[in-house]
């Protein structure tokens, strides 16, 4: 048996990246392969995507990415995705910051400093008001 059949799949994946680069050579059977691929120097959440997000000292990561990651987005009445990549529809929203709080519910903190918590009417209508249109998160 093969090192690469004694670890996990995604592993095995990861050992056979490894052995074609010549790095996997000292793995031993029953090891897992571990190699260093970068450092990570800051962590950021973004609940809302196209909002500035939280930074984070620790973050659970699954098969669907960052937990808490853009769970929400600020639709317009046409049913577009409110969007960075388009500054001038959307710009606006990097003014906005988010985060989870502790009740796992997304805040929603507007360029003014007054906070709502997402799937707020109100939030809705402050919104609407910033970018000119109906919006909603």
């Amino acid at each position: 048996m093969t090192p690469a059949e004694l670890i996990t799949p995604s592993a095995a994946i990861l050992y056979d990246w490894c052995r074609t680069r010549g790095a996997a050579r000292d793995v031993e059977p029953g090891a897992t392969a571990l190699i260093s691929l970068g450092t990570v120097t800051a962590l950021y959440r973004h609940p809302v995507k196209s909002m500035l997000g939280e930074p984070l000292l620790s973050a659970v990561v699954n098969h669907t990415g960052l937990s808490g990651d853009r769970t929400h987005a600020a639709l317009d009445e046409t049913g577009a995705i409110g969007s960075a990549k388009h500054p001038r529809k959307w710009g606006p929203l990097l003014g906005c910051r988010t985060r989870v709080a502790e009740d796992d519910t997304v805040e929603v903190q507007l360029p003014d400093g007054t906070a709502f918590t997402a799937g707020d009417p109100d939030l809705d209508a402050r919104l609407s008001q910033l970018l000119g249109r109906q919006v909603c998160v």
